[in-house]
């Protein structure tokens, strides 16, 4: 089974822990895809502020948290040390002991599961002094902590609170005395805690490196070097820059990423050792997002950690490591860095990272929170009746969604019944608005628009031609050709991306992703478009 785990916003003044159960026997695709609600919110857990409470408030928080889940989580003891007989889909028998194979959370989230002091690893016995190391540390067993949680009640009473933070702290523990997961069938919190690609790798990235690079080769320079990229359909054109941007989406980093070592390239002050560096992290970061892996792979991976931890100085020696203050940091540590050691333990026990990011469904419960949010002001009363309202709507309708799949195996599910083999998408804003069509002719350069529209409306009577030729029409520059997979794996996939713009002064010609080619004998006044 599947724990996630992650901060929502209700409100203005109400923040809470959501929680999210799936089930490992699903298929990652289908799994990880929101149409198919593999997801399945199971609690709430409040993130309250305690009366003068002062710095022990996150602890108190804390201790709440796993309170919480023992009484949501409390059946899987029983049934995981004796068995549960359930019926699969043929309609046969079956002996099941559920596991909490993984649970996916931010770090934050992860030392509170795992009883670690705030900048300590989550999943390895590592202290803030030790995640800069190059050598992974013994991991964060359970039979580890449930010693360091014995040795800190004799030194202290857990109802002591302040004397036995103290004591916990000390001994790398974050100040609660029993867990959740302290009953729980064969729960190992090294192994249950997945590393998070998006949230640990691509966000140590993103917040690190990258801030070394800019350091390095100067905001304005980097700015530069990347407003004059070639576009690429797929791909963000950073027109510009990336120096000001502050919140970054994960296809974003990606992006950077794909571009950023060719872009630096023979920059001032990015010598071979600083590519080098750049290359190793940038090599672990495409493999350890690869979707198969295998022993070689495995020792590559670790390789290029290795290759990194022995080059990563590079960056205090030339200035580009410091902090807000603009003091250089000699130090390298870093959370995020620690767990990439994690991936090496990781994939061989469970299996590719990818299928354990965070932001897999997350898609579940946007429209469930935002609906209340939505309503007029005057009519929220409630908004706790309103969402379990809309989630309780939502859940019937997909149980209808799947019984009149069952009942009627040749007609589609209701969300299907709009689904076509194929798709054409466009954006839900146009490029340009109210054109008339023989105004639109002449901006894009094309005479023959006109006569086109006039053959494709053939058969339609006049009066309909006239008024489509003199109604103002909307245009976009843009469209996405979807195909509609008949796996079941994944509704659609992306074909085919088209563009046209018009001409301009930075674009004479326009731009396009079609070629018009005169194949006939009869030469057109178009000479690029003659094929002979």
């Amino acid at each position: 089974m599947l724990l996630k785990i992650q901060v929502e916003i209700l409100s203005s003044e109400q923040k809470v822990r959501s929680l999210y159960l799936s089930i490992g026997n699903i298929k990652s695709a289908i799994r990880n895809d929101p149409s198919f609600h593999c997801w399945v919110n199971i609690g709430y857990i409040p993130l309250v502020e305690f009366l003068d409470a002062g710095h022990l408030n996150g602890v108190l928080q804390a201790r709440l948290f796993h309170q919480s889940l023992r009484v949501i989580l409390a059946t899987l003891i029983s049934t995981g040390r004796r068995r549960l007989i359930m019926s699969d889909a043929t309609g046969a028998k079956r002996s099941c002991h559920p596991r909490v194979a993984v649970i996916l959370a931010e770090y934050r989230d992860q030392t509170i599961i795992n009883i670690a002091r705030l900048g300590h690893s989550p999943t390895s016995t590592a202290t803030h002094d030790q995640l800069g190391s190059a050598d992974s540390q013994p991991p964060r067993t359970h039979q580890w902590i449930m010693t360091r949680l014995a040795r800190a009640s004799k030194i202290a009473n857990p109802q002591d609170l302040q004397s036995y933070v103290s004591a916990a702290r000390d001994l790398g523990l974050n100040g609660v005395d029993t867990p959740f997961w302290k009953d729980l069938p064969d729960y190992e919190p090294n192994l249950c805690i997945a590393p998070d690609i998006e949230h640990g790798l691509l966000r140590f990235c993103r917040d690190h490196v990258l801030e070394w690079v800019k350091n390095l080769v100067g905001a304005s320079e980097l700015d530069a070097r990347f407003k004059v990229l070639q576009p690429i359909v797929g791909m963000r054109h950073f027109s510009g820059g990336i120096s000001h941007l502050s919140c970054l989406t994960i296809q974003e980093d990606k992006d950077i990423q794909s571009v950023l070592l060719a872009t630096i390239s023979g920059a001032t002050n990015i010598n071979m050792a600083v590519m080098k560096s750049l290359r190793a992290i940038h090599d672990f970061a495409y493999l350890a997002r690869s979707q198969l892996h295998s022993t070689v792979n495995l020792f590559q991976l670790q390789d290029h950690l290795q290759i990194f931890h022995a080059t990563k100085e590079v960056f205090v020696e030339t200035g580009a490591k410091k902090n807000n203050r603009g003091d250089i940091v000699p130090h390298f540590n870093i959370p995020n860095l620690a767990c990439l050691h994690e991936f090496f333990l990781h994939i061989p026990q469970l299996g590719t990272s990818p299928q354990f990011c965070f932001n897999i469904g997350e898609n579940s419960s946007q429209n469930i929170r935002s609906v209340p949010l939505n309503l007029d002001h005057h009519d929220i009363r409630d908004q706790m009746a309103e969402m379990c309202k809309a989630a309780d709507i939502e859940e019937r309708v997909q149980l209808m969604d799947r019984y009149i799949t069952w009942l009627y195996p040749s007609q589609r599910a209701l969300s299907d019944i709009n689904a076509q083999e194929e798709g054409v998408l466009v954006g839900s804003r146009p490029d340009i608005t109210d054109k008339r069509l023989r105004t639109t002719a002449i901006l894009y350069a094309l005479p023959d628009l006109m006569a086109s529209v006039k053959e494709l409306l053939d058969g339609i009577p006049v009066e309909t031609q006239d008024t489509v030729n003199e109604r103002p029409i909307d245009i976009w520059n843009r469209l996405e050709i979807h195909r509609f997979s008949d796996t079941g794996v994944q509704r659609s996939v992306l074909a085919l991306v088209v563009e046209a713009l018009p001409p301009s002064a930075f674009l004479p010609n326009g731009q396009n992703h079609c070629a018009l080619v005169n194949a006939s004998e009869v030469q057109l006044d178009y000479p690029h478009l003659n094929g002979k």
